[in-house]
């Protein structure tokens, strides 16, 4: 029985530490109708021999060298002109498969009823090819990589309000698909696969293979970069790309499917003219989704404004929706988009000014508290000062009064010296012959006194 032919697309830049691994794991696949495209980006390092020395060896692959390092769209789009299996699969130049996985994954299409396009469980693993899935700074993109299989509405809804789940390297489709869908966006840098999947999901459901034959890579003990890890840039550049995408998200989107999809997030339950479905996708642009826990307001308002140009969709906008240019106004009043590092900038300065007016309270609080002590301590310096004169009146007094008593006390002792003259005197008289032989006259004069 003649099997599909699968092409296999490989696209290098400067993997010569992995890409052997990487060519093996496609080369030792159980399914052998292989078309095996690789592309080098304009590589500087040794990885463009290697490609050459297994090419030679194996007739089922094609290299196609390029002069110049163009990126991954550009290199990727310029595979897709060579693919002429029935199937594509796509594999990047550090990353890994399962032996079988080519093999299990075509059975599971052919099997379920109008699959086009399916994607694999995923491993994550490091440089050194160890599993790392339970890493506390990557487990949650393993969870998010092993989401369980989602219908096309709900799958709509995750990638309007979440972002991508699939990893690029273990989707396997349908050549068609690819020719229905064109290549590439060359716009795109970090985005390139997810606004790719978008673009078809709004044509056919996205099937997951819930078992995990593919190993996405990640340098977490190097700093070695892969398309999977970020710089700075590259994560501003990711958050540009997500808004670009999410502008044109509902074009060429069947209203039935837009309406099954994101009915529940509906202002107006019902809507259903041409014209409410389209004040309601920019609604939904409006309210958003954010990014990172953040608000993007900027789509929304870009097509609301449209809309309040036309006559129709602006009556629609006010009489219904009784959204007007002044609610508009107000909307356009906020922070429109920002990348996280703007906006984490932005919240940094919120925070301080929040922090220094708190801060400024408290000074006004101390400064008041301060004058109060000053008012105290004026009062007490008053206070200290009368104390202080009351102290040296009463120390000048009692100098005073010492210096009286000094003087009460030479009047005592020159009294007592006066009564001891006198006592002296006294005795002498009484025991003198004249005062005794003049006592009978004294006598005669006190009976005559009384």
């Amino acid at each position: 029985m003649e099997t599909p032919r699968i092409s296999v697309l490989m696209v290098n830049y400067n993997q010569e530490d992995l890409i052997a691994q990487s060519i093996e794991c496609v080369l030792n696949q159980t399914y052998r109708n292989l078309q095996f495209l690789i592309v080098d980006d304009g590589s500087t390092d040794s990885s463009p021999e290697i490609i050459r020395r297994y090419a030679q060896k194996d007739d089922r692959i094609e290299y196609y060298p390029m002069e110049k390092n163009m990126h991954i769209s550009y290199a990727t789009n310029y595979g897709f002109s060579k693919v002429e299996g029935e199937y594509l699969a796509r594999i990047d130049s550090d990353d890994l498969w399962d032996l079988q996985k080519l093999e299990r994954q075509l059975a599971y299409m052919e099997k379920a009823a109008g699959c086009q396009i399916c994607f694999t469980g995923t491993d994550l693993i490091d440089e050194y090819g160890n599993s790392i899935n339970e890493m506390e700074n990557v487990r949650f993109l393993y969870e998010l990589l092993n989401q369980p299989n989602m219908s096309q509405e709900k799958l709509l809804r995750f990638f309007f309000t979440e972002g991508n789940r699939f990893t690029h390297s273990s989707v396997l489709m349908k050549t068609s698909v690819m020719k229905e869908t064109g290549g590439f966006r060359l716009a795109y840098r970090q985005l390139h696969d997810f606004d790719y999947w978008v673009r078809i999901v709004k044509r056919y459901p996205l099937y997951l293979l819930e078992e995990p034959l593919t190993k996405l890579r990640r340098f977490v003990h190097t700093d070695k970069k892969n398309t999977s890890s970020q710089s700075e840039t590259d994560t501003i550049r990711f958050y540009n790309e997500y808004m670009m995408i999410r502008e044109t998200f509902f074009d060429d989107l069947e209203p039935s499917l837009f309406c099954s999809a994101f009915g529940g997030f509906f202002r107006k339950k019902d809507a259903a003219s041409p014209e409410e479905l389209e004040c309601e996708k920019a609604f939904l642009l409006l309210d958003g989704f954010s990014i990172g826990g953040r608000r993007q307001p900027i789509l929304g308002l870009r097509r609301l404004a449209g809309l309040f140009e036309k006559e129709l969709t602006a009556d629609v906008l006010i009489r219904t929706y009784h959204y007007t240019p002044v609610d508009y106004y107000k909307d356009n009043g906020n922070s429109l988009f920002y990348d996280p590092f703007t906006q984490d900038a932005v919240y940094n300065i919120k925070k301080v000014l929040a922090d220094n007016e708190i801060l400024l309270a408290d000074n006004k609080k101390l400064l008041s508290d301060n004058n109060q002590l000053s008012d105290w301590n004026h009062s007490l310096s008053q206070s200290n000062q009368a104390l202080l004169e009351n102290k040296q009146r009463l120390e000048a007094d009692n100098r005073r009064l010492e210096e009286q008593n000094a003087a009460l006390a030479a009047q005592a002792e020159q009294l007592s010296q006066n009564l001891k003259y006198a006592e002296a005197s006294l005795d002498t008289v009484i025991n003198s012959t004249c005062w005794k032989m003049t006592s009978p006259v004294r006598k005669v004069l006190d009976k005559i006194k009384h």
